[in-house]
């Protein structure tokens, strides 16, 4: 995801005026701020049919979120039986996991470190699936590095955040005489020559060293043996208790998004650069070299979109563990993500 700091969420929410109506287009959702207060439960419906849904993004419009753009473009929460839509940003000091819990949102997207830690805090929080079946996260690497030996010895700059992830990545991998440097989230260490790699959000990293024109390798944390699905799809056990149909239907619809996303990149990148983020500059080329590295992540496994397999599971699992945040498995609702594959 974009770092903080780069726009904040009123930034995200200006301009919106310029789109004309709350419906940009038949299908396309509102776009919701702090005045969205909950409902029963947000997107419900006592019988499963139509109610307004809202969905909580774990950070401001980006190409992460496309698949959902698109699905909503398409129609797809529409066609299945909701009213209206309406995508609430997100963005710095907004903890995505509280709109959920209030009831505000009948789900939203999160990091599964963020949902690791929150649970293991007491939130009474769930995963029902997950939009990247393979951590986005990892390591570019000055020159050329086809595996994690390549980066024994360097210098590797590190944010903050990710300094227990890369710490256990590293150690799982077995590297020796490595050396973490903090650093923010710039490209500017690695540009400058200050540190031999750096660690982030690859399909935010590797786009702005491409940029940069700087000659690097991406190196994904699975090859650190340390796989961690991410852009977790998570709402309460309690809605999930009360309102399980209509998160089936959200995620069969969530799913068709990010399939005609894969099937279609160009028209998706247009949709978000046009559509749902065209107030926020994000531009074609952007997007795109994001949206590269991101489908892939989607697509991982072969397994129907959304879906968690066990042994990811079971892999994932061990990596928050390791990192300090186990998650029980009365978290894990991924049968969500099953049955919407399996009635889609």
């Amino acid at each position: 995801m974009t770092p903080p700091g780069s726009l904040t969420r009123r930034r995200a929410l200006a301009g919106l005026a310029a789109l004309g109506a709350a419906a940009v287009a038949p299908g396309c959702a509102r776009f919701g701020g702090e005045e969205s207060g909950p409902a029963s439960v947000a997107g419900g419906g006592a019988e499963g049919g139509a109610d307004a849904l809202r969905v909580q993004l774990a950070w401001t419009r980006g190409p992460q979120f496309t698949g959902t753009f698109v699905a909503d473009r398409d129609g797809a929460f529409i066609d299945e039986g909701f009213a209206s839509v309406t995508l609430l940003d997100g963005g710095p000091g907004l903890d995505p996991h509280t709109t959920v819990l209030d009831g505000a949102a009948l789900y939203g997207t999160t990091g599964a470190q963020h949902f690791a830690a929150a649970v293991a805090g007491g939130a009474p929080l769930v995963a029902l699936g997950a939009v990247l079946r393979r951590s986005p996260y990892g390591v570019v690497v000055a020159g050329n590095a086809g595996a994690a030996d390549d980066i024994s010895g360097a210098r590797v700059g590190v944010p903050e955040p990710l300094v227990p992830l890369w710490r256990l990545a590293a150690g799982r991998a077995g590297l020796t005489g490595t050396e973490s440097v903090l650093v923010d989230w710039s490209i500017t260490a690695l540009r400058d020559g200050e540190v031999d790699a750096l660690v982030g959000f690859l399909p935010t990293v590797a786009r702005k060293v491409s940029a940069a024109e700087l000659p690097v390798s991406a190196l994904g944390f699975d090859v650190f043996a340390t796989p961690l699905p991410d852009e977790l799809l998570v709402t309460s056990a309690e809605t999930l208790e009360s309102t399980r149909p209509a998160l089936v239907r959200a995620l069969r619809a969530e799913a068709a998004g990010w399939d005609s996303t894969l099937a279609d990149p160009a028209g998706a990148v247009t949709t978000t650069v046009d559509v749902y983020a065209a107030d926020l500059g994000l531009g074609d080329e952007l997007v795109h070299a994001e949206l590269e590295r991101i489908t892939p992540l989607v697509a991982a496994d072969g397994s129907p979109l959304l879906t968690v397999p066990a042994d990811t599971l079971a892999a994932a699992g061990e990596v928050l563990t390791e990192l300090g945040h186990p998650v029980p498995p009365a978290a894990w609702a991924v049968d969500v993500a099953d049955e919407a594959a399996t009635d889609g």
